[in-house]
């Protein structure tokens, strides 16, 4: 399926962002592979969890956006773990990756949670049969 060999070459792109700066063609090809591996995964889990999400955005993004910043802690050359056999580094990418989910999913809830107090998070019945093109 062509979505899919698409959205696996974006995951490997998406997962080597991180530590592109720094990092060696070997790194970068096994940060891309398990990337990929890593969209693959997370597709089947949030399809075991019946999670709307039609374009992948929350596995590519998401989950390969987390596996690129704890990346950068084991395959740095300066400060990686890989390199230096230090866990430092790697802890702090660990925090940075929990704090930016916990931040990211706190707003989300706030957002979607008052659209659907005000009755504004989805449209109407006629409008999910017929389509959003007639509104």
């Amino acid at each position: 399926n062509v979505h899919l060999l698409c959205n696996g070459v974006l995951a490997g792109l998406v997962s080597v962002t991180a530590s592109s700066n720094n990092i060696e063609l070997w790194a970068a090809a096994v940060i891309g592979m398990f990337g990929s591996f890593v969209y693959v995964q997370t597709k089947k889990i949030v399809w075991r969890f019946e999670i709307d999400d039609p374009l992948d955005i929350s596995e590519v993004h998401g989950f390969c956006g987390i596996w690129s910043v704890l990346a950068v802690g084991i395959f740095d050359v300066d400060k990686g773990f890989f390199y230096t056999g230090n866990p430092q580094q790697l802890g702090i990418q660990f925090i940075g990756a929990v704090s930016y989910t916990i931040w990211a999913g706190l707003l989300s809830f706030m957002f979607f949670f008052s659209l659907k107090k005000n009755g504004r998070l989805r449209v109407g019945l006629i409008y999910e049969v017929i389509g959003l093109d007639f509104i």
